[in-house]
Parts: structure tokens; C-alpha cells; sequence
């Protein structure tokens, strides 16, 4: 089983995408997020309460939208995790909740902002759901008429056992739980979560492209999730 099938990258070149401003955001982001956590690391701090910092979230936010600009498969597929509208709208809704808590804190609004804000993300998304699933006429380009959940019901290679791939989803929901409280805390815990968010659909791409496999995508995205709870208490301790 490869890894990584580099003489697939090509494929990352895109119509939609011809000016590179995606790819361009994604490059800073991924250097971003290395930089951040390795400042964390060393120094118990991301540095984001500076006007640097907080640029840099902007264009985190950015990127997320910027997602709009591709046409993907209108239906999940179920065999191999790939990005599709349900769970495109998803993720550019939690990651504006990051975004919009990360400035509630960096302000140091009232804290019935950041509640409202993980409150109104949640009917966002169940709205998201309702209408694409339920009511696929109301997005009729998005016709994804397919039950069950953008993540618990992730596809995973066929030799993971069935009892082991109920384990995986588990604890990735119970890592999705835990960032909605990350929310509550500082700069760092708003932030962290991108990771995991922005790296998911970014590893959905490659999936798609035949670059990496289903399990490759579980695995990296599963690291994602462990990472950000280590870097979170190492930014809890401060």
C-alpha cells in the first residue's frame, strides 16, 4: 500500500483555480499552522495577539470560502472518503466558528458571543443538512440525497474491520465534541482546530486524486485531531 502516490500531484492543477489563489492560501496556511505550533512547542505560545497573528487567521478564514470556487461530485461518495457539498458547507462553518471565536477572544468580548456563536454553528450546519438532505430541492445543484452524518459516516477501506472503524468514528466525534469547547478558552485553543478542519478536506482532494489512500486519510486526519489536543494543553498550562 504507498503512502503517497506522487505522480498524481499533477492533478492538483485545476481550471477553477487558475490564478492559484487557493493553492497560494493553502501553502500559507500549511507554513502557518507549522509556524504556530512550533512556536507552542517551544515557547508555551502561537503568538497570535498581534495584529500578525490575527491577519493570519483572516486568511485561514479565506481559504475556507475560497473552497466555493471548485465544482465537486454532487453526491457522497461512499466508498472512499471525497469532498461533496454537504460536507464543503460543514467545514467552512466550523471553520468561521474558530475564526469568529479566535476574534471574540482577541477582543475580549463577553463570553455569551462565543456561545451564541457555537450555538448558531450548530443550527447552521443541521440547516445545511436538512435542506441538502432532506430538501435537496432547495439546493437543487447540490443534490446529495444520501442519509447519515458527514463524519461518523465517513467511508473506510474495506479491510478495517467493522468493529474497529465504529472505534475510529467514535473517537473522532469525541475529538469534534472537545473542539466546541476549545472555543471557550484562549487564542491558541480558538485557533487549534483549524487544523484538523482545514487538513481534513485538504486530504479529501487527495483522495479524490487518487494521491493518497482511505486509510492514508483516517490516519493523517486522525494525527490532526491527537496533535491539537497535545498543543492544546501545552497552551492550557500558560
Amino acid at each position: 500500500m504507498y503512502i503517497m502516490n506522487v505522480q498524481n500531484l499533477h492533478k492538483l492543477r485545476t481550471k477553477e483555480d487558475s490564478t492559484h489563489f487557493h493553492k497560494i492560501l493553502g501553502f500559507i496556511c500549511l507554513f502557518n499552522f507549522i509556524y504556530r505550533f512550533y512556536l507552542l512547542f517551544v515557547s508555551g505560545t502561537m503568538d497570535l495577539n498581534n495584529s500578525g497573528g490575527a491577519g493570519m487567521v483572516v486568511v485561514h478564514g479565506l481559504l475556507s470560502g475560497s473552497s466555493l470556487i471548485f465544482h465537486i461530485p454532487s453526491s457522497r461518495n461512499r466508498a472512499a472518503p471525497m469532498i461533496y457539498p454537504e460536507f464543503r458547507l460543514h467545514s467552512i462553518i466550523f471553520a468561521m466558528r474558530s475564526v469568529a471565536c479566535f476574534f471574540i477572544t482577541y477582543y475580549k468580548m463577553h463570553l455569551f458571543y462565543k456561545f451564541a456563536v457555537c450555538y448558531s454553528t450548530m443550527l447552521l450546519a443541521d440547516g445545511v443538512t436538512y435542506y441538502i438532505v432532506k430538501k435537496p430541492e432547495f439546493f437543487a445543484s447540490l443534490k446529495t440525497v444520501e442519509s447519515g452524518t458527514t463524519m461518523r459516516d465517513m467511508p473506510f477501506d474495506s479491510r478495517i474491520p467493522e468493529e474497529e472503524q465504529k472505534q475510529i468514528s467514535l473517537s473522532q466525534s469525541a475529538n469534534q465534541i472537545g473542539a466546541t469547547l476549545y472555543m471557550f478558552g484562549n487564542l491558541d485553543s480558538c485557533f487549534s482546530p483549524l487544523l484538523a478542519i482545514q487538513l481534513a478536506a485538504f486530504l479529501m482532494t487527495l483522495v479524490r486524486k487518487s494521491i493518497i489512500t482511505s486509510n492514508m486519510w483516517h490516519i493523517s486526519y486522525n494525527v490532526s485531531l491527537w496533535a491539537g489536543i497535545f498543543f492544546l494543553h501545552l497552551s492550557l498550562r500558560k
